[in-house]
C-alpha cells in the first residue's frame, strides 16, 4: 500500500487519464441539470460545483445563461482541462483549486 494525500491521487488521476475517459464523466449532466433548474434561481444566482473539476456542468450552465459560476475542485489538473475546453468561456467563471490535507490509501 501506498499513502498518498488525496490532492496528489487527484492529480495523478487526471496526469494518466482523460477527464473522457474516466467513469463518472457524464457528456451532459441532466439530473444535476434539472435539480438546478427546479429549484427556480434566476441566471445571475451565485453557484458553486464543488467537486467539479472537468465535469461539462459548467459548460452547460454558461450555455443556459448563468452568469455568477464557480467551480471548486482538489485536482488543478481537473480544472485546467475544463478551462481548457471552455477557451475563453473559462474567463466568466471563478476557479478555486482545493489544498489536500486529507490521506487516501491506494
Amino acid at each position: 500500500m501506498i499513502m498518498l494525500d488525496k490532492k496528489s491521487h487527484w492529480e495523478k488521476v487526471y496526469q494518466d487519464k482523460s477527464p473522457l475517459d474516466v467513469s463518472w464523466f457524464q457528456a451532459k449532466p441532466e439530473l444535476s441539470l434539472n435539480l438546478i433548474h427546479e429549484t427556480g434561481l434566476p441566471c445571475d444566482a451565485p453557484l458553486i460545483d464543488v467537486g467539479g473539476g472537468a465535469s461539462t456542468l459548467v459548460d452547460c450552465l454558461l450555455a443556459a445563461h448563468y452568469t455568477h459560476l464557480s467551480v471548486l475542485d482538489i485536482s488543478a489538473r481537473a480544472l485546467a482541462y475544463a478551462q481548457k475546453r471552455l477557451q475563453q468561456q473559462a474567463d466568466n467563471v471563478q476557479w478555486y483549486a482545493q489544498a489536500g490535507r486529507n490521506n487516501a490509501v491506494v
